[in-house]
């Protein structure tokens, strides 16, 4: 067993860089990459997310991918952009009748105009990445596998502890009723201090265990006494003098979305 939720780093330095790898997961019912790393390594994204999915099968997961330098980093001109964007400037110039002159400082602001040397990524750094990656992946599993031991014990605890009631409830319990929101067990009136003692020695204590009317037999009633009888009891639970109300009658699901709308 292993849980769906982790953490794993992964680090590799080489010579003149420093590549560093942060994964982290969450339940998610397919496999869902969410990758985030410098310009510098997009072309390596579609290599980076086959990497991960050959080692996951399912969860969302956050990808963080730094890559830091300490030699100087090339960098080349986006020159097809540069050249469109200059166009489009003096046409507006010579559109408008507007005069100045082009800024150097607001060509290298342009998104995208200066980018890495695309020889910047040599097969070192693909290396370093892809040991950093594995690494990261490492002790995310090592993680998932701790968390999942934990529920497993976790668990075989709670197991355990519903398998020793069975016997006090199979000898005393004469209804249960699951949903949603929890177990309703429904006892006889001389059994009801004993079924609930054991159940909060093993779940702790219970949203509420009383005395309460359960009918053994009920009345099916017809569409039109079933909606005069629920806004008979919506009054009689709006009168505060009345602290509960019990019935016994059976009425269709229609009704009662009808009445509830």
């Amino acid at each position: 067993m292993k849980s769906m939720t982790g953490y794993g780093k992964g680090t590799i330095t080489g010579e003149d860089f420093s590549v560093s790898v942060d994964l982290k997961t969450v339940n998610n019912r397919f496999l869902d990459i969410h990758l985030r790393a410098g310009s510098e390594l997009a072309a390596l994204e579609p290599a980076i997310k086959k990497r991960i999915s050959s080692r996951l099968s399912r969860g969302r997961v956050d990808v963080t991918i730094s890559l830091e330098r300490s030699a100087q980093l090339a960098y080349e001109l986006n020159r097809p952009l540069i050249a469109g964007y200059i166009n489009a400037l003096k046409q507006l110039q010579q559109d408008f009748n507007i005069g100045g002159e082009l800024d150097i400082n607001l060509l290298a602001r342009i998104p995208g105009a200066l980018q890495p040397a695309r020889n910047g990524i040599d097969e070192k750094v693909i290396e370093a990445l892809n040991g950093a990656l594995d690494q990261a992946l490492d002790e995310l599993e090592r993680m998932r596998e701790q968390e999942g031991d934990a529920l497993r014990v976790e668990l075989r605890d709670r197991v355990q502890k519903i398998e020793g009631l069975v016997p006090t409830i199979e000898a005393s319990a004469e209804d249960v009723v699951s949903g949603d929101n929890g177990h309703e067990i429904y006892t006889a009136v001389d059994s009801l201090r004993e079924v609930a003692k054991a159940l909060e020695s093993k779940f702790g204590e219970p949203r509420k265990a009383a005395l309460v009317w359960k009918p053994k037999n009920t009345v099916a009633v017809d569409d039109e006494k079933g909606e005069q009888l629920i806004g008979l009891l919506e009054t009689l639970n709006e009168n505060d003098d009345v602290q509960n109300v019990y019935a016994n009658f059976e009425i269709s699901d229609a009704v009662v979305a009808k009445m509830s709308a």
